[in-house]
This record gives structure tokens, sequence and C-alpha cells, in this order.
């Protein structure tokens, strides 16, 4: 049973036949650019590199998420992209673009 499952595991991994959006890379990757200054953004990157977080997250987009994109369409995941004024921006896979409005671009229209 124990070599029946590292079989299908490694045929999943390797007859899946498409490298996806890395959408949890991508998502590390916007956090630790989206600090506020370069030497806090430095830093998380550092931190992030230093404790596993784009190892690990690589690791989730190659093994669950992109085969889960490849036979659904759809990746379960949404892009987050974190400025540098603290709002945060999101797209999912139907959405082409979608963003956060404050309370004055609100009572100006």
């Amino acid at each position: 049973m124990k070599r029946f499952v590292i079989w299908a595991m490694l045929a999943c991994l390797f007859f899946a036949g498409c490298t996806g959006s890395f959408r949890l890379t991508k998502n590390v990757h916007n956090f630790t650019r989206g600090q506020a200054n370069k030497w806090l953004d430095e830093a998380v990157f550092i931190g992030c590199i230093i404790l596993p977080a784009y190892q690990l997250a690589m690791i989730g987009d190659v093994v669950y998420f992109n085969s889960v994109e490849f036979w659904s369409g759809e990746n379960p995941l949404k892009v987050v992209d974190v400025r540098a004024d603290g709002f945060s921006s999101s797209t999912d896979s139907n959405a082409v673009d979608d963003y956060n409005c404050t309370v004055e671009d609100l009572s100006s229209k």
C-alpha cells in the first residue's frame, strides 16, 4: 500500500502536464515586497528565506494547488497584492481586476 501511494503521488507530479500559476508562491512574494519601507521589506524577505516560507509555498503549489488548477480549471487561491499604502488588491480566477476603495472614493461619486 505504501508503494502504491508513493507511485500515485509521483504519477500526479509527472503526468499532470502543466506548470500552473503558482499563486501561493506569488502571494508570499507579494507579501514580502509589500512593506512600507525598503529596510522592512528586505528584512521580511530575508526572514521568509530563512524560515522556509518560499520553499513550503512552492511545494504546496507543485503538489496540490497547481494539480487542482489543472484538473478543475480554477485555482482555489486568490492572488493578493499588498501595496505600499497598506491596501491590498486581489484577483480570483474569474475576475479581471478587483481593488479596495476608500471612504473618500465612495463619497466623491
